[in-house]
């Protein structure tokens, strides 16, 4: 007997139905659909192989409400459904076109969604949709802005505040936002009546002004920071301790470090080359010093940019390609964070980093590891390190580990911590190896992170 396909689904848009797809696979048995010859797949794929809104790790636990702002056709929304079984998500769409298939996809889950036929600005306003006039003018570069003379508004704009007070939660856990240039708006004006109720985002900036809004209004906040291709990820926001403790950039009450902060991001790279790795500021992003560094190694912080101006930002350790690795030895860079942490004997640090590596090996040993490093009154260390990251890959893994913190040694006074990475190269073998035989070879840090578990 042959199995009769099911039928595709009515939709209230003809131009929706003319080009509704069903992806060949399901979640949790529901279909999931799609238009073609749009950025359907492309938006899929992003969200659900490459996992872009997955980039804020562990940090976000259990959360009661997620915001998805600009949830085009619920994918995103998705995503979140699937990951946080016991979340609310209050999805926010104001293209006609693709809310009519972010109600199709979302319709099994109308116990857990709410669906809201907006665009998140900085008030309650009336505001026109535009097509076709931002980046590649798809699908997903619908925008919204405040009608023209010769406009007639056929958008409803609400701030977050508003929506926030409607949905009958006190906060929300995590903030996504992808709203085609609106976030610039959303960041200049009102956030004061919502910001502070947010504890987690993940925000997509189109272009320096929106960057300039986000990082400004961010400014009274400490979080941990995230910043993945065309995202920035901010967990564990809170407003910043007025004073940092003399001597340290942390109170000992925050205890905790990201490479991630505020200022350290913002620092300028020295140009944008599109899909390049290029070197930035040689304040190592401000909060990084090179202790040692053999001359077969450069650091840097490095920029990659995409289609979107903004993009990744790492520490950057790249093989120099004129400087040879001879037999017998292993030439390494060790680089320090400056922030100051204070543990005390028998707590428990996690230490953790994304890392990744490029360029081939030539029958070399390499490897990096992260470690914290323990100062004594009387002006002696002790490393207490995480497994060396001997696998590294073309694709950014979360790698780290957990330390105690021991007892003094007899008649010491442990004072004070730093966070440390460290890189290797090592030529076991009988004849120098050239670099060009291996370079590039680059090692990546980012969203680097220590602190008391």
């Amino acid at each position: 007997m042959t199995k009769l396909p099911r039928p595709l689904p009515q939709t209230a848009d003809p131009q929706v139905q003319k080009l509704l797809r069903r992806f060949r696979f399901s979640l949790d048995g529901n279909p999931i659909y799609f238009r073609t010859d749009t950025t359907d797949r492309e938006v899929f794929n992003d969200i659900f192989v490459r996992e872009e809104y997955g980039c804020a790790g562990e940090d976000i636990r259990e959360p009661r409400l997620i915001v998805d702002c600009g949830a085009y056709t619920g994918y995103s929304t998705l995503f979140f459904l699937e990951k946080y079984k016991n979340a609310h998500v209050i999805a926010v769409e104001p293209d006609p076109e693709n809310f009519e298939l972010c109600r199709l996809n979302l319709e099994p889950y109308t116990n857990r969604v709410t669906l809201v036929e907006a665009a998140i600005w900085s008030d309650d306003s009336e505001l026109a949709l535009h097509r076709g006039e931002l980046a590649d003018g798809r699908e997903w570069a619908t925008m919204v802005q405040p009608a023209k003379n010769d406009e007639s508004p056929d958008v409803k704009g609400i701030d977050l505040g508003t929506l926030l007070r409607d949905s009958g939660f006190t906060e929300i856990d995590l903030l996504k936002m992808n709203i085609e240039c609106s976030e610039r708006e959303v960041f200049s004006k009102n956030y004061s009546k919502w910001l502070p109720y947010v504890k987690n985002m993940i925000v997509q900036l189109h272009d320096e002004h929106a960057e300039e809004a986000f990082f400004k209004a961010m400014l009274d906040y400490g979080f941990l920071f995230r910043r993945p291709p065309t995202l920035v990820a901010c967990t564990e926001i809170s407003p910043r301790a007025p004073e940092p403790t003399p001597g340290g950039k942390l109170s000992a009450k925050d205890n905790q470090l990201s490479n991630g902060d505020f200022e350290e991001i913002r620092v300028a790279p020295a140009q944008i080359v599109p899909g390049a790795w290029i070197a930035g500021s040689s304040d190592i992003a401000l909060d990084w010093r090179v202790i040692v560094s053999d001359p077969q190694f450069s650091v840097a912080l490095a920029v990659r940019t995409g289609r979107q101006l903004s993009g990744e930002n790492a520490l950057l350790i790249r093989v120099i390609e004129d400087q040879a690795v001879l037999q017998g030895t292993a030439p390494y860079a060790a680089i320090e964070n400056t922030t100051v942490l204070f543990p005390k004997p028998n707590e428990r640090w996690m230490i953790r980093a994304a890392v990744k590596s490029s360029g081939a090996t030539a029958s070399l040993t390499r490897g990096a590891y992260l470690f914290l490093r323990l100062y004594y009154d009387d002006g002696s260390s002790t490393d207490l390190r995480t497994e060396p990251l001997m696998e590294l890959t073309e694709d950014y893994v979360e790698r780290g580990g957990v330390v105690q913190i021991p007892q003094a040694p007899p008649g010491r006074i442990l004072e004070r911590a730093t966070l440390w990475l460290y890189v290797w190269i090592a030529n076991p073998g009988l004849e120098a190896i050239p670099a060009a035989a291996f370079a590039p070879w680059e090692v990546l840090f980012d969203d680097v992170v220590c602190s008391k578990i």
